[in-house]
């Protein structure tokens, strides 16, 4: 076999499995037979992950393997490197985005973008230097002068490594990325275990997708009710975190693709248990569901009632239903439950509760977080809350 077919073989088996260390360490001593230096690096950072060794050995292979990386870097990087290494240029639209990366066993395994600007995802597309990528953050696609920079992604075929995406900055409140082909992103990335899309304008056919290793799933600004739609993915059996919030993202609108509108958003509570909450709650594929946030003021009082009867509390260990319009009555029919006791911690905040309805959800000896309330009781000030 040639040394090109090995080559090939053993990125195929890294690309299936990156922790597959044995085609780490055979991939390493090819290269390293050929005279490719990143063959000594991989053997090197493969050798530091034993923390066995002495403290001696340890030292010296690290500085080796700094070395060889600060030697060879620029050359490993390819044509990412002009983004990746050097400093943005001093102007109103930098050439080089805030990024940072991680090198891992001798690839590019991970992304964190903070603006994205088309000149680095064209560039980002073609890059067979992110074959082996394991993480991508995208977090502010909304330059001023920027126009759809995600695009140019669509044509990347390296995507299919990738286990963790997110779109949109976790560390931000408001929306500060277009989510509108979002999907087609996902689609790509047949190996994904965790999404944290934090985006306006995320289809409805996002839910509708085979996730079948997705372990964690956020979604925020959701302009749609999506529970009808997860219940009915059966796909869905690994995932043990869901957080979704139904909100507005403050971005101007743009005309909708009618093939991406989910289903619009019930008037009242009531009709949200029937029509969105009831399935979700009774869907089979979710047995290890552990967190599970909803965040939509349309869930209130009912939809604790629902949650309560419906079992789930026998299995998750965190519930967060904040800005829901909770009410007393909603808490006293969560604190019925002998369910609840089972959870570790209950997120209430942003509610309307008074502090009996808190004590009440209190008595079942689990962490509640309560912050921020605002009612009828708070009298004579409303503005004021709990904190």
């Amino acid at each position: 076999m040639s040394v090109k077919s090995q080559r090939e073989m053993l990125e195929a088996a890294i690309a299936a499995d990156f922790d597959d260390l044995a085609a780490h360490a055979a991939y390493a001593d090819l290269l390293a037979e050929s005279g490719d230096p990143r063959g000594e690096y991989i053997q090197l950072r493969l050798a530091l992950e034993d923390q066995n060794q002495s403290p001696r050995l340890l030292r010296e292979w690290e500085e080796r393997a700094t070395a060889l990386l600060r030697r060879h870097e620029r050359d490993w990087l390819g044509s990412l490197a002009p983004f990746l290494l050097d400093r943005p240029r001093p102007t109103v639209e930098p050439v080089a985005p805030n990024i940072e990366f991680t090198f891992r066993r001798g690839w590019v395994a991970e992304l964190d973008v903070q603006d994205v600007r088309h000149a680095f995802t064209t560039v980002l597309a073609r890059a067979p230097e992110i074959r082996m990528l394991q993480a991508l953050t995208l977090r502010n696609t909304g330059g001023p002068i920027e126009s759809g920079p995600l695009e140019s992604l669509l044509t990347c075929p390296y995507f299919g490594t990738v286990k963790s995406f997110a779109l949109g900055d976790p560390e931000a409140y408001l929306c500060s990325a277009n989510g509108s082909i979002a999907v087609s992103l996902v689609q790509k990335m047949t190996q994904l275990r965790e999404l944290d899309l934090r985006a306006y304008g995320v289809g409805a056919r996002l839910f509708a997708q085979p996730l079948p290793h997705v372990r964690s799933l956020h979604v925020d600004f959701l302009g749609f009710a999506p529970l009808r739609a997860l219940a009915e993915n059966a796909s869905l059996t690994n995932l043990e975190r869901l957080f979704l919030w139904v909100r507005e993202a403050a971005v101007p609108p743009e005309r909708p693709d009618p093939t991406e509108v989910g289903e619009p958003l019930p008037q009242a509570p009531d009709e949200f248990a029937a029509a969105e909450l009831r399935p979700f709650l009774a869907a089979p594929q979710f047995g290890r569901l552990t967190t599970l946030a909803l965040r939509t003021e349309l869930l209130g009082d009912v939809g604790c009632a629902e949650i309560a009867q419906s079992g789930v509390l026998r299995r998750l260990t965190r519930l967060d239903l904040r800005n829901c319009g909770i009410t007393d009555a909603g808490a006293e029919a969560l604190a019925r439950s002998q369910d609840l006791g089972h959870l570790e911690w209950l997120d209430v905040g942003a509610n309307r509760l008074t502090p009996a309805g808190v004590a009440r959800l209190q008595e079942a000896e689990i962490r509640v977080q309560w912050d921020s309330q605002w009612g009828e009781y708070l009298q004579p000030d409303r503005d004021d809350v709990i904190v």
